[in-house]
């Protein structure tokens, strides 16, 4: 018998998502349903456009959040996945209501609501269902809005690489630690890539098997100005150090979290990571 899910989060700032056992169906397609994560969602604190929302969820290398339907778990949980109001990843196009995922949004509306939706006008989830509001607006009623990150949707593609991967601990053939670029080196002449960590799954495995007794170590992400690039170009799952990341520099470094760190510091050993496809 299945479990209820259970997601509590309280703003203080950023903070990150706690929940328990799945119950959702897994497909190959860009818009099935993900396994749960907890490291895929961070709530921002504020009284926020949605465009500020969305930068703030930016930083994070994240958008506004999206309930996709089908999801089962996202649906069961709308409304205790951040304090309420927060907005959502869904804005009024031409015709009718687009949300950023491309995919098939759940529009669990108030009673009354939607009202006069015209280019221009987003969704905000409140205590009572999910309103329309402009774009431009900061509050619902006397309260402020918050915003609701979440990581990218991988597609088909990404979703099968992370089915097929082994790792390399690089420690032997490396005399002195090296930087980011070239530890890309050494795994590219091994036929592989950096380290990417693409779930907190991935994440718990490298540090259980592979990370052992290894205090620090390069993640395979660099800022580029508006978002942090993957070697595969599939979005990745962070588990930052409190404060972080600061984007003062671009680059990325495992230590007890992940921290921002200048792309030419030098550490040893490096992780490599083999994608099959």
């Amino acid at each position: 018998m299945r479990r209820p899910i259970a997601l509590a989060l309280a703003l203080a700032g950023c903070n990150q998502i706690w929940g328990l056992d799945p119950t959702t169906t897994v497909g190959s397609g860009p818009c099935d349903p993900l396994p749960f994560d907890l490291k895929r969602y961070r709530t921002y604190g504020g009284s926020l456009t949605w465009k500020e929302a969305r930068d703030s969820c930016a930083r994070y290398d994240m958008d506004l959040v999206v309930i996709d339907q089908l999801d089962n778990l996202e649906i069961a949980n709308e409304l205790t996945a951040s304090r309420t109001p927060f907005w959502l990843g869904v804005s009024f196009g031409v015709n009718d209501w687009v949300a950023l995922d491309g995919c098939p949004p759940v529009l669990s509306w108030a009673a009354g609501e939607p009202t006069d939706p015209t280019p221009g006008s987003c969704v905000i989830q409140t205590a009572d269902r999910m309103a329309s509001a402009s774009c431009a607006t900061r509050m619902a009623g006397a309260a402020g809005i918050n915003a609701l990150c979440e990581t990218a949707r991988p597609d088909a593609h990404c979703r099968q690489l992370a089915t097929e991967r082994d790792y390399q601990l690089l420690a032997p053939t490396i005399t002195a630690p090296i930087d980011l670029a070239a530890a890309a080196v050494q795994c590219s002449n091994n036929g592989m890539h950096v380290l990417e960590i693409n779930s907190s799954d991935e994440l718990d495995y490298v540090l259980a098997h592979v990370a052992t007794n290894v205090p620090k170590f390069w993640v395979a992400a660099q800022w580029n100005g508006t978002h942090f690039t993957s070697p595969t170009g599939c979005p990745q799952v962070y588990d930052w150090q409190s404060s972080e990341p600061s984007l003062v520099t671009t680059c990325v470094v495992y230590q007890a979290g992940m921290v921002n760190v200048d792309c030419g510091s030098s550490f040893n050993p490096v992780i490599c990571e083999r994608n099959s496809m």
